[in-house]
């Protein structure tokens, strides 16, 4: 799947703006904030790396108002950067849902064994 490494520039520079980041820093706080792989991401918005569709979830989980028309077609002008937001509180990383199920699983055991 082919998106415009500029798109994610504009999207990583919005939401560097919006957090008060040094320009420079953009990428680099962008992945630190949400534990992203910076090569990884720098190389997207470099179109050097082309981007899956778990990139494209992870996008829009992030910003959950970008038109995906526009992330998706190429040569499509970006009207407005309202579409930075922070990432919405009840989305839980996989590895702290796992570490979740199995405290509650745990949990559980330790219940059965006071009985």
């Amino acid at each position: 799947m082919y998106v415009d490494g500029n798109k994610i520039k504009v999207l990583v520079e919005a939401y560097g703006k919006e957090k008060g980041y040094p320009e420079k820093s953009y990428m680099a706080k962008f992945c630190e904030d949400f534990e992203l792989n910076y090569n990884q991401w720098n190389a997207y918005s470099r179109g050097a790396q082309v981007i899956g569709t778990k990139i494209v979830q992870r996008l829009m989980e992030i910003f959950p108002d970008v038109d995906l028309n526009w992330l998706l077609k190429e040569n499509e002008a970006l009207e407005a950067l309202s579409m930075v937001h922070e990432p919405k509180e009840t989305l839980l990383k996989e590895s702290e849902k796992m570490i979740m199920d199995k405290l509650e699983i745990i949990h559980k055991e330790i219940l059965k064994l006071k009985k």
